[in-house]
Parts: structure tokens; C-alpha cells; sequence
């Protein structure tokens, strides 16, 4: 009866945070949204001036590539992680629900490195996806990669009767991230 009364509050303070991270990331999506359409072109411009040192070419753009890189390559060992099989060596390792933490934390690291790299929000490089070493392409496929985990992770919980829908969703998600890092080596081997 005592464990009862200590889950119940546990389990709700779980979904609280679990609340606030959707809140904040649709929250994010929307100030995104509110930069490229309604902010005025003379902000924008003053924006892209202030983050134009930060894209790919310039000694910081660069160190933005190798940091999303790496944040994208180490967020990989959470597929290692779960796919072990052994489930002490995973507890000790802290478990798949760490490392699934991690994986997010990582993958957002990257993403956002990635895409100022890239020149977002306002020199997006949409128009020529094989130019400079399929730049425009792989950013693409970067926001897709992202936009399938955000998928995977909050609606999986929220959509459990379509469980068996998932099984095409990770099939997709594991085939759009091989080709994420496909295009990313191309990128770095032909720019």
C-alpha cells in the first residue's frame, strides 16, 4: 500500500516533465515559424549578418560541422546500447531509458549545429540540393531524421493502440538516418 502512494506521485511528476519538454518543443517550433515568416526582412537581415561567421566555410562554421557531426555519430550508441541483449550489462550501463536521454540530448545538439552550419534560418540552402557537396540535401534529410525521432519518441507513447504501425515508422527512421550519414560523408568528402 506504502509503494502505491510513492508511485502515484512519481508517475505524475514523470508526465509533468514529460509535458513541459512537448510544450517546449512545439513552443520552439512555433518561435521558429514567427523567425522565418513574420519577423520583418530588416530583422532578418540583421540576424543573418550576426550568424553569417557561423556557417559552413568560415573557422567556426566548420567547428559547428565537427561538433554536430560528433554529436550525431555519438548519439548512435544508444542503438548499441539497447540492441546488447544483455540485459545486466544494459542496467549498468544505466540503462536503455538513459541512453534514450542521451540519444535526444546528443541528436538535438547536432541538429541545431547542423543547421546553423547550414545558414538557418534564413539562408537556407533549399534551392540547389546538389550544390556544394549535397549541402542543401543532406540538411533536408537532417530535419526529416529529426522530425521522424520527435515523432517516434512523444507520439509512441501517446498512439499506444498503433503499436503495430511503429514497426514502419523505425524501419523508416534507421533507413533515413543510414542515409543521413551517407550524405553527410559525401558532403564532407565533395565540398
Amino acid at each position: 500500500m506504502a509503494t502505491d502512494a510513492v508511485a502515484y506521485p512519481r508517475r505524475r511528476s514523470a508526465i509533468a516533465r514529460k509535458q513541459l519538454l512537448f510544450n517546449v518543443i512545439v513552443l520552439a517550433i512555433l518561435l521558429s515559424l514567427v523567425l522565418v515568416f513574420f519577423v520583418p526582412r530588416d530583422w532578418q537581415r540583421a540576424i543573418n549578418e550576426g550568424v553569417r561567421g557561423w556557417r559552413g566555410g568560415s573557422l567556426a562554421g566548420m567547428f559547428l560541422a565537427y561538433v554536430g557531426a560528433l554529436a550525431l555519430t555519438a548519439a548512435q550508441f544508444y542503438t548499441v546500447v539497447k540492441r546488447i541483449g544483455v540485459p545486466s550489462l544494459v542496467g549498468t550501463m544505466g540503462g536503455a531509458s538513459l541512453w534514450l536521454n542521451v540519444h535526444i540530448a546528443l541528436s538535438l545538439t547536432g541538429v541545431l549545429a547542423g543547421l546553423l552550419h547550414s545558414g538557418f534560418p534564413f539562408r537556407f540552402p533549399y534551392a540547389e540540393p546538389f550544390d556544394k557537396g549535397f549541402a542543401a540535401l543532406t540538411t533536408w534529410v537532417l530535419v526529416v531524421v529529426t522530425g521522424s525521432g520527435v515523432f517516434g519518441r512523444y507520439l509512441w507513447k501517446h498512439l499506444s493502440a498503433m503499436r503495430r504501425p511503429f514497426r514502419f515508422w523505425k524501419i523508416f527512421h534507421i533507413a533515413a538516418t543510414v542515409s543521413l550519414f551517407g550524405l553527410g560523408i559525401a558532403h564532407v568528402i565533395l565540398a
